[in-house]
């Protein structure tokens, strides 16, 4: 059995953030395991052809992305400024804009691909030899430690292996002790199920379409919403390099739908034109016509929580704690705060020489970032009821509300502080 101070079970953004924010600031033995190659973990996306899963990156998490040494590396790939945010209702006339001169800024955030943040925090993980890798590897098991399993442990940690209450139980046989087992393994959590957190958890019953289009008009910098009767549909603005030419176009979006997932079935099997018919009105013609799309691909939407994040020696993070609506792009942001939350603990921790497993530890871990949570998915989860209703009344009232918050200067500044984490 081999041991370790931290075990990270999970190397997307979040797991790999957390990894390479304590290795750089402890000197903790750390092991990650994904069960992806390490070529792909690395692997960039085309410099011609935009991945489909991309997020709305705020200024907190760009800021968290500078302190892991990566945002040069990945604004210097691709990122996609943008400057304005326009919502409105598509069953009435309220709408409401944001934007980055309300809060004196140069922008409100970036859009940018899942893989080039992966790529980019694996680009600095690779070259860290404080951190033992693990690729195509999952977990097989949690299994609580004994006196005896320890005392043939070897001791090349910074605590007695005592001090290890679970080890991990890899597909090949390999165990791996630890102080600190950090679930970051997704909504559909191993470490979560394995460790037996219970959650709160329904479905949506719908599903979102995701996909990038061309349209006939620049995007103007702005990120667009309508909420439509059946669920939100985001238009997230790109840049698309064309690498014969070495131009940058802005007629380009990643499009997010919710809607019922027999409706979502629907557009995934219609024609290519009949879509880009059907785009093309949903959002009003806001670019013009819809008149590309590419890369289509669904998923179902499930909001979760678990009711407490951390156990004796063991913490969840990212998506294995909490999942999110996706109409306000805010799930890996929340994801990112946990990260960058978990990394000051624990490095708080080996600043006064404590196990990071320690429930002093983990418990400040949780009540920073669990009210943040749960407001968040509480908000969200307003919206989407408010916007679903079509009783006249709850209709005219959300129409005044979004056009009566448009003209409260203030009160827009501290909406606009708080979605991009000022």
């Amino acid at each position: 059995m081999k041991s370790y101070d931290i075990v990270i079970v999970g190397g997307g953004m979040v797991g790999a953030a957390i990894a390479l924010g304590i290795s750089q600031q402890t000197d903790y033995k750390i092991a990650i395991v994904d069960h992806q190659p390490l070529d792909q973990l690395l692997s960039w996306p085309k410099r011609d052809c935009i991945d489909n899963r991309v997020s709305a990156v705020t200024l907190a998490t760009v800021d968290f992305l500078k302190q892991l040494n990566v945002w040069d590396t990945i604004a210097v790939f691709r990122s996609s400024a943008f400057k304005r945010m326009f919502v409105w209702d598509s069953e009435g006339t309220g709408h409401i804009q944001f934007t980055a001169e309300e809060v004196h800024r140069p922008q409100l955030g970036y859009i940018i691909e899942n893989r080039a943040i992966q790529a980019a925090l694996w680009q600095q993980l690779e070259k860290d030899t404080a951190v033992d890798v693990y690729s195509e590897h999952v977990l097989t098991a949690l299994v609580a430690n004994t006196p005896a399993v320890l005392s043939s442990t070897s001791q090349n940690t910074h605590f007695p292996v005592t001090t290890h209450p679970y080890s991990v139980v890899l597909n090949d046989g390999q165990e791996l002790s630890a102080s600190l087992v950090i679930g970051a393994d997704g909504a559909k959590s191993q470490v979560r199920r394995l460790a037996k957190f219970t959650t709160r958890e329904w479905d949506y019953l719908h599903h979102a379409l995701v996909a990038t289009v061309k349209w006939q008009k620049k995007h103007q910098q702005t990120a667009w919403q309508v909420f439509l009767p059946t669920g939100p549909l985001a238009l997230l603005p790109l840049n698309s390099l064309n690498v014969q030419q070495h131009v940058t176009h802005q007629n380009t979006t990643s499009i997010v739908w919710s809607a019922p997932a027999s409706q979502i079935g629907e557009l995934i099997k219609t024609s290519k034109s009949t879509l880009l018919r059907q785009l093309s009105q949903a959002t009003e013609r806001c670019l013009g016509d819809a008149i590309e799309i590419d890369d289509l691909a669904s998923f179902p939407l499930r909001q979760r929580h678990a009711k407490q994040y951390y156990k004796k020696g063991v913490v969840l993070a990212g998506d294995a704690a909490h999942t999110i609506h996706p109409l306000a792009g805010q799930g890996m942001n929340l994801g990112m705060a946990d990260a960058m939350t978990l990394v000051t603990e624990v490095t708080r921790a080996a600043n006064r020489g404590d196990t990071p497993g320690g429930e002093h530890i983990l418990s400040r871990y949780q009540r920073q970032r669990m009210p943040d949570n749960l407001m968040m998915m509480g908000l969200m989860e307003s919206f989407q009821h408010t916007f679903q209703s079509e009783q006249l009344p709850v209709r005219w009232l959300r129409n005044q509300g979004l056009n009566w918050v448009n003209k409260q200067g203030w009160l827009k500044q501290q909406l606009i502080k708080k979605a991009v984490g000022l």
